[in-house]
């Protein structure tokens, strides 16, 4: 016990105001907002959607998102610690979050057209809407080289056939799109051998032929949103292809594998000190008093 502590103070040290002040305002919000809503939401297995918008108000999906398209300009360090304080009450939500900027928001960021960046990245990075990523398949698993997904363009719309598996905020009533991965052809490795060609296309939510399944009843994190999905449609102009080299550029690998850190400028502390306020109002005192009558919450 002594020695975790230890460990624990060491790395404490390690951290700046800034991220000492963000940790604070995030446990404080974990505690007060999160926990108690706890059990019920993972109870009824429903992701409790006013809880991520408050989320997205306190700034935690623009965390690792330059201030040029909305975000919070920091770094994978506030990122990681917010998700850390998170997931110690409730890890529904802690992947909720994480699954929500690492793998929804951050590839339109790195590899997205301006155009998709503007139309999509505002209410991303403000936790109104979320995205999912769509590799896992019943076959390849999460394997992207093994992918049977296939797309290919037909009358100016791709059109996509394929499956998909375990695709976290997939099927929330705020899901806004989908980035699937779909082989559109094939391409020669460096060896000389032909290998597939792996393309991102984002699918808006509610393109016909593009279904997302009931929910899975999983043995945890029954709180997070994950479902099957399977795409029988023609419903996707060019411009929707996310790639490294622009809004119709083919070919691009699973957008998070070439993705690099922001770069790790901090917000000013008074903006975590002013958060720190808004979330110790009379009310999160009567979150706090409820959880104590009623003792520790259910965690995923």
């Amino acid at each position: 016990m002594n020695e975790q502590r230890h460990a624990v103070l060491q790395s404490d040290a390690l951290l700046g105001d800034d991220e000492r002040a963000l940790r604070q305002v995030v446990t404080a919000f974990a505690d007060e907002v999160i926990a108690p809503a706890s059990y019920e939401a993972n109870r009824t297995r429903t992701l409790p959607i006013g809880i991520v918008r408050q989320m997205g108000e306190l700034g935690l999906f623009g965390l690792p998102f330059p201030e040029a398209v909305g975000g919070q300009g920091g770094g994978y360090m506030a990122f990681c610690l917010a998700v850390e304080a998170i997931a110690r009450v409730d890890q529904s939500i802690a992947i909720t979050l994480d699954a929500g900027v690492g793998l929804g928001a951050m590839p339109l960021l790195r590899f997205g057209s301006a155009a998709q960046q503007q139309r999509w990245l505002p209410d991303l990075l403000a936790g109104r809407t979320l995205a999912a990523f769509g590799l896992t398949e019943p076959e390849a698993g999460s394997d992207a080289g093994a992918t049977r997904t296939r797309a290919a363009l037909e009358g100016g719309e791709w059109v996509i056939n394929g499956s998909k598996q375990f695709i976290t905020n997939s099927g929330t009533p705020i899901t806004s799109l989908v980035t699937v991965t779909a082989v559109t052809g094939e391409r020669t490795r460096p060896d000389g051998r032909p290998g597939k060609e792996l393309s991102a296309i984002i699918v808006p939510s509610g393109t016909p032929g593009f279904t997302v399944g009931p929910a899975y009843d999983k043995l945890g994190w029954h709180a997070s949103d994950t479902h099957p999905l399977a795409s029988r449609t023609r419903a996707c102009p060019p411009r929707t292809c996310s790639a490294s080299g622009g809004a119709a550029t083919r070919g691009s690998s699973p957008c998070w594998t070439r993705a690099g850190s922001p770069s790790p400028r901090w917000p000013r502390a008074p903006r975590w000190d002013a958060w720190s306020r808004r979330w110790r109002t009379p009310a999160a005192g009567r979150c706090s008093a409820r959880r104590s009558a009623h003792g520790s919450t259910s965690r995923s």
